[in-house]
């Protein structure tokens, strides 16, 4: 499933939940992980953890062609996002519902939804220690993680870790 179709699927399951970007990609990121099947783009790790450009163009694609709502709230420092599907997002999302990977990402956000609530620090977490996962242990990256001036208090990482075992993605 490319990577337009996983992320109408993934904003089709999120339910009423308000998800901005940063949230999105990390949770595109480790649907990617979970779920093979889902052609995800390229990451970098960032501050917040791993980045993808392209997922970011495909994303201001959406909006552009009206599939997916953007609504900007205005902040002190800088502005937050929420996304949502548009009338016509909601169709193509029915027409994916015929597809093995819907109950999948049905299934993957519904632990994301029980776990964190969609919190991005506990989001941002889990998908730092995935990324870092790529080349070193999980005792490793937790130690890496620990180490980084990443700002995230136990509660993030705790409900981060929990996501990531109701995932079956680490074993602690």
């Amino acid at each position: 499933m490319d990577a337009f179709d996983s992320i109408l699927l993934l904003l089709y399951c999120k339910g009423d939940a308000h998800i901005g970007r940063i949230a999105l990609q990390k949770l595109a990121y480790i649907a990617g992980c979970k779920i093979p099947t889902l052609e995800m783009p390229p990451y970098k790790l960032q501050y917040y953890g791993p980045f993808s450009e392209e997922l970011g163009r495909i994303l201001e694609r959406l909006v552009s062609t009206s599939f997916v709502s953007e609504n900007m709230t205005p902040g002190i420092y800088y502005e937050s996002y929420d996304y949502s599907l548009n009338d016509d997002g909601v169709d193509i999302s029915n027409d994916l519902k015929n597809r093995p990977e819907y109950m999948m990402i049905g299934s993957f956000m519904n632990v994301c939804r029980e776990t964190c609530n969609f919190d991005v620090a506990a989001l941002s977490y889990a998908s730092k220690i995935l990324y870092l996962m790529v080349d070193r242990s999980y005792d490793e990256a937790v130690l890496d993680a620990g180490e980084s001036d990443w700002g995230l208090y136990r509660g993030d990482t705790q409900m981060g870790i929990e996501m990531l075992q109701r995932l079956n993605l680490v074993h602690v």
